[in-house]
């Protein structure tokens, strides 16, 4: 090969690989549509258009068809199967895979009998109308999710797409069909309404209404490519992301507090590792217990971050009465946690729940919490700067219990008495500004 024409194709091979978004940055979809991409380039699939020519290999593709519509179809008469898959005013998308021992290639070989029909849509085109009407649709059970259904929808999309380039007289905006309720979902993800944006005299007349079944209609737009899907939304995340990063620094990183890194070693420390053997130049924490204001990190002013001023003043506690200071508000804290202990309904929610009793109760509860674990994250004296963080870990032990109890359990009867309990509590001990 010329080294300009390797060259050329090397850049070509490198930009296909870029507009192809990684398997961690597509979502579900995505990555079940490249898989399937990949299975037709293989081979391993292949999609064949074909309709009752009298040609003995259509022929045979058909009747396969038709076996796989009275499977996956079972409450409909076989005849009327037959009758509509053998119309020659009717087209079929055949979904293909060679059987086992047949060579894979990328276009269909002429013998029919080197592929088994996995799956397949019957329809017909009411070009002087410009729609379309889906008859069948199915794919055989042992291929069933698999995104095979969903890639024949996406193929016959496209090719009534090609066939208006080619053809404008052969122009195709809408697919009607009626669903059984067992198909409603599925025409449903494939883009069909059961709001009919056709108008009725385009259709009306021209296909049968089936009792039982749900009319639904699906606009088709020559600008969607059906078969790339994975590459649009690549674009459609590209693009918003580039809008949230117009309106947003979320994307920005900001560097961290030093206080809660690694420090150098004080000298007693240095020394006592120096008497161990250890290695010099090691690095011990910062202090653990450091309290900073919000608006001292970096970035949280950034992100709209103001402080607000105390809403609240004691009145009449122990502790004192006004706005409160820290230790004040640490002080009035501890008191209404012991008193809440103190409570004889207290005695569910003191502790953790055990798992090994309760092995559940960690996949329904997400965010646990207990008193006994409250009185731990106060005795830190960092984690409950506000009254409100306390207040909202209390509320959240008597939420818990009722999420993951019945109503009419000793514990949710428990939990709802000890709530009024500190609900009294603090009413009674603050006044709002």
């Amino acid at each position: 090969m010329p080294r300009a024409s390797a060259s050329a194709e090397k850049k070509k091979n490198a930009a296909a690989a870029a507009d192809v978004p990684s398997p961690e940055a597509a979502g579900h979809y995505a990555r079940r549509e490249q898989w399937l991409s990949q299975q037709e380039q293989t081979g391993s699939i292949q999609f064949l258009v074909i309709h009752n020519d009298a040609s003995l290999e259509h022929a045979i593709l058909l009747v396969d068809l038709k076996n796989v519509f009275s499977m996956q179809l079972p409450n409909m008469p076989k005849e009327y199967i037959v009758k509509l898959v053998m119309d020659p005013r009717h087209r079929s998308l055949l979904l293909l895979r060679p059987r086992p021992g047949v060579k894979t290639t990328k276009q269909p070989s002429e013998s029919a009998l080197e592929y088994e029909v996995v799956g397949g849509i019957t329809w017909r085109p009411f070009y002087a109308q410009r729609f379309g009407e889906v008859a069948f649709c199915a794919v055989s059970s042992s291929d069933q999710v698999k995104g095979y259904g969903t890639r024949l929808m996406n193929r016959l999309k496209e090719i009534l797409k090609d066939e208006a380039k080619e053809n404008p007289a052969h122009t195709i905006t809408h697919l009607l069909t009626y669903a059984d309720n067992n198909a409603v979902g599925y025409f449903s993800k494939q883009g069909f309404s059961k709001d009919i944006l056709l108008e009725r005299e385009r259709w009306y007349g021209f296909i049968k209404d089936y009792d039982g079944g749900t009319l639904m209609d699906c606009c088709l737009d020559n600008r969607i490519p059906y078969t790339d899907f994975p590459s649009v939304i690549r674009k459609q995340k590209k693009a918003l992301e580039a809008l949230v990063r117009k309106r947003s620094t979320s994307h920005e990183v900001f560097s961290g507090l030093t206080k809660f890194g690694r420090i150098a070693p004080s000298p007693s420390a240095a020394v006592q590792a120096s008497m161990r053997g250890d290695q010099g130049g090691e690095c011990e924490l910062g202090d653990p217990a450091a309290v900073y204001e919000p608006s001292e990190i970096p970035g949280v002013v950034d992100a709209g971050y103001v402080s607000r001023p105390l809403r609240y003043r004691l009145v009449g506690a122990p502790v004192g009465s006004g706005a409160p200071t820290q230790a004040q508000l640490d002080a009035f804290m501890r008191r209404i946690l012991r008193d809440g202990c103190a409570h004889a309904d207290a005695w569910p929610f003191l502790y953790p729940v055990d798992p090994a009793e309760v092995p559940d109760y960690h996949e329904i509860i997400r965010d646990p919490v207990d008193l006994s674990t409250i009185r731990s994250r106060l005795d830190g004296g960092c984690f409950y700067r506000e009254l409100e963080s306390f207040a909202e870990d209390i509320r959240r032990i008597f939420t818990n219990a009722r999420l993951y109890n019945a109503p009419d359990t000793v514990y949710v009867k428990c939990a709802n008495r000890l709530e009024a309990h500190f609900d009294h509590m603090l009413s009674s001990s603050l006044t709002v500004d």
